[in-house]
């Protein structure tokens, strides 16, 4: 008899056989993620527009400033992993329809010089993005000392070297030296 092979249950006096089904098969994919891409005044974006990308999968943009604009920032509303390398905008682990926007701002400049018996590095005529910060150090020729830093960036004057200037505006930077 089959039940004594087999476990068996008696329900309202018929006994049935207890089976166990197994189905075999394959979830779908999960639906992808669109990302829409946008670039602001001064350049574009690359992929532009709206892109499919796997749900959990990675994405990498690539920003492309147009003459004279230069990269002021990437953004995005993907609450996913982000990171910047240059110009290079990589997010990962999207799980969501989401957004990523470049914008880009004329630059503005910086104008470094120093007085004789040393230098300023960098030097000249230095193009930054508004906002954003920039590491001058002073060098003493020999027989000369570093006096100071003066000029219209902020925080000037100052006897700190290297001094990190964080620009709103142009402005100019020069290193002054004594014997």
């Amino acid at each position: 008899e089959l039940c004594n092979l087999f476990l068996c249950q008696n329900l309202q006096n018929q006994k049935y056989h207890n089976r166990t089904y197994e189905i075999v098969g394959f979830l779908p994919a999960a639906p992808p993620v669109t990302i829409t891409s946008s670039a602001g005044n001064g350049g574009t974006i690359s992929p532009q527009g709206n892109t499919l990308v796997p749900r959990g999968g990675t994405i990498t943009y690539v920003a492309t400033p147009t003459d004279p604009y230069i990269l002021k920032a990437f953004t995005d509303t993907c609450d996913a992993s982000s990171s910047q390398n240059g110009n290079s905008y990589t997010v990962s682990g999207v799980t969501k329809d989401c957004a990523v926007n470049v914008t880009f701002s004329p630059p503005v400049e910086i104008g470094a010089s120093s007085t004789a018996g040393g230098s300023i590095d960098p030097s000249g005529s230095i193009e930054v993005s508004d906002g954003s910060s920039t590491v001058f150090t002073a060098t003493a020729d020999t027989g000369f000392t570093f006096e100071n830093f003066t000029g219209t960036c902020g925080g000037l004057p100052s006897t700190e070297s290297p001094i990190t200037i964080t620009t709103d505006g142009g402005c100019t930077i020069v290193a002054n030296f004594k014997r």
